[in-house]
């Protein structure tokens, strides 16, 4: 058995820190290499050693290949890809950083501009039309936006920016 732990070799550094999270903010979308690298301020090694080790775990797939570029996204199949996405989804709702919308009435406070609030308040309404309750929506830095909701006792988890 080796002396280094499943997790120690996942989450051990920073650098796989910072990239796991990187991805896990924005699930849906796949990712070169330099798009990482530019999105997280990381080197263009230490981001692909990360990824290996996420490869090696299935925690990242290659989705596909154009040319000598490889994109990859995070494995929204494996068990511990969805347990982390939901204690982020838990734990954030307590970051100041973040403002929890849970109304088209809520009041937000921070960067958020009218034609921003227009496009949330938008949204939320047309979620309640469609059956959709229990909306959350929580604004980050940058404008990222996830929205939580439930319909027909299913919970929909969605991420932008």
């Amino acid at each position: 058995m080796s002396d280094v732990s499943i997790l120690e070799e996942i989450l051990g550094s920073k650098v796989k820190v910072k990239t796991l999270l990187f991805l896990l903010e924005h699930p849906i979308y796949e990712y070169t290499t330099q798009d990482i690298v530019k999105n997280t301020g990381l080197s263009r090694m230490s981001v692909s050693k990360a990824l290996y080790i996420f490869l090696k775990y299935g925690i990242v797939i290659k989705t596909r290949r154009v040319g000598r570029i490889e994109f990859y996204q995070i494995n929204l199949s494996n068990p511990f890809v969805v347990g982390l996405l939901e204690l982020n989804k838990n734990v954030i709702k307590n970051i100041p950083e973040y403002e929890q919308i849970t109304d088209v009435d809520a009041k937000i406070e921070g960067n958020i501009d009218d034609f921003e609030r227009d496009i949330i308040d938008s949204v939320v309404k047309g979620l309640k039309e469609k059956g959709y309750s229990k909306i959350g929506i929580r604004v980050g830095p940058g404008m990222q936006i996830s929205i939580d909701a439930e319909k027909d006792g299913k919970d929909y988890c969605a991420y932008y920016g």
